[in-house]
């Protein structure tokens, strides 16, 4: 027993390394039956009943050997003990579940009556989010060829895929590879795309339609479009007409009811001196200096009503902000081309190559100055929509914690990565606010501050 536990333990513990380890490779690559071993953790589970049968084996020899030497003492407390440390076990490293609907969704329903050549790729994905398992989950019921979905491997084409759909704007390489694959249809989850990444979506997918290369078939609900690869399936119909772009407004509205989760102070003006910042410095601002620049900026505000006078005040604002130090000599010495290219960089929003050539020429030809390139790119739309979620949770230590996200207790920016990558996860901005009011260091903060006696 104890041979054969130790061997099912290694065995899975060898395997549980995936397909870069040469034991799981070899395996999969020239056993047919181990094809169905393309998860780790299916390893891993030969290794717990290898684990299992030697803590069996070793609980019976601990009570033989109590027995031998206490002869009065009765051994199933110690067999209690051991089953209590078994229930146990998930308390320390609980199983991380992901939860899904149990009855397939409409396109679900559409893709498995589907005949199809290719398989199927579904954006968005990423990895730390849980749309590839619910990709996959949904894959059990339309038992089609999926590409980006995952069962503890990833593939390198789907992380391609990835990489491609992130850029800003989308390339051209990712129909490419929907071609390569073969892929027959794309899946657009509208609703799990970020704004910024909405607005690329849809320049690239008008594009890609209109060059014949994708077709739309229809859309599910209210957010889930189906594409043919026209390619792959040159056969698919378009079964009604491709949705209008989503606008520049209804993305707003949707950043404008987070925003109200703000604290009050912040709500006005707070994104504009952080988009501010981030472009003109390449970080995030500081405390101090954004509670300064902030005050300035709705002094300068008060009493302004139409959207033209706020331009103008913002413009003034600028001007104004770039004339003090340190912000005045950062960028001397530079070319206009230099200037503009280490906003962008900046930014890290790539630029339209027009967008680009025009600000360098406005400014090579005198018809607008610094400050108006500066803030032409702050009211860049990709980077608008692309910096908000940043912001917000940045805005949640300031005006909740009142404190910089790299200040002790954190020391570090892994407590903002962190609240933001559960905000791109689950876009629920409510959430990460009643995370903040609820948190051990704002509730002290208050205490602090309450008058004593109450």
């Amino acid at each position: 027993a104890v041979w054969m536990g130790a061997i099912w333990a290694i065995i899975g513990f060898c395997g549980s390394f995936g397909m870069n380890f040469f034991f799981h490779r070899t395996l999969y690559d020239f056993v047919p039956l181990f094809r169905s071993m393309r998860a780790p953790a299916r390893w891993a589970m030969i290794c717990y009943v290898g684990l299992a049968i030697l803590a069996g084996v070793g609980a019976m020899h601990l009570a033989r050997l109590v027995a031998r030497h206490r002869p009065g003492f009765r051994t199933w407390p110690i067999y209690a003990l051991i089953a209590m440390a078994f229930l146990f076990e998930q308390r320390v490293a609980p199983l991380a579940l992901v939860r899904g609907e149990a009855d397939p969704d409409a396109i679900t329903l559409r893709l498995r009556e589907t005949p199809m050549r290719g398989g199927i790729v579904e954006v968005p994905i990423g990895g730390g989010t849980v749309l590839a398992y619910r990709y996959m989950l949904r894959a059990a019921d339309h038992a089609r060829p999926i590409v980006t979905a995952t069962s503890s491997f990833i593939p390198p084409i789907a992380r391609e895929i990835e990489s491609l759909s992130q850029m800003q704007p989308i390339p051209n390489r990712l129909l490419d590879l929907l071609e390569e694959i073969p892929a027959s249809y794309l899946v657009v989850h509208n609703a799990s795309l970020l704004p910024a990444s909405r607005l690329s979506f849809d320049a690239f997918l008008n594009e890609a339609a209109a060059a014949g290369r994708l077709r739309f078939v229809r859309r599910f609900g209210e957010e889930d479009d189906l594409y043919a690869v026209t390619k792959t399936e040159p056969q698919a119909v378009s079964e009604t007409q491709m949705p209008a772009p989503a606008s520049i407004r209804e993305l707003t509205r949707t950043l404008e009811t987070a925003a109200a989760l703000l604290p009050q102070n912040l709500q006005q003006n707070g994104y504009f001196i952080y988009r501010l910042h981030r472009a003109y410095y390449g970080r995030l601002p500081r405390l101090n200096e954004f509670l300064t620049d902030l005050k300035t900026l709705q002094q300068m505000l008060a009493g302004a009503t139409s959207e033209q006078e706020k331009q103008e005040i913002n413009r003034a604002y600028v001007e104004t902000w770039m004339a003090n130090v340190p912000a005045k000599n950062l960028y001397d010495g530079k070319t206009n081309e230099q200037y503009v290219d280490a906003l962008f960089a900046n930014m890290e929003t790539p630029p339209g190559e027009m967008e680009r050539a025009k600000l360098i020429a406005e400014l090579n030809n005198n018809s607008a100055g610094r400050e108006s390139a500066l803030l032409k790119m702050v009211e860049n739309n990709i980077f608008y929509f692309q910096e908000f979620n940043r912001a917000f949770v940045s805005m949640m230590y300031f005006g909740y914690l009142q404190r910089n996200p790299d200040d002790p207790p954190d020391g570090d920016l892994r407590g903002l990565d962190f609240w933001l990558t559960v905000l791109n996860r689950n876009h629920n901005y409510a959430e990460i606010q009643q995370a903040f009011i609820n948190s051990d260091e704002y509730n002290a903060k208050n205490r602090m501050s309450l008058p004593r006696g109450r």
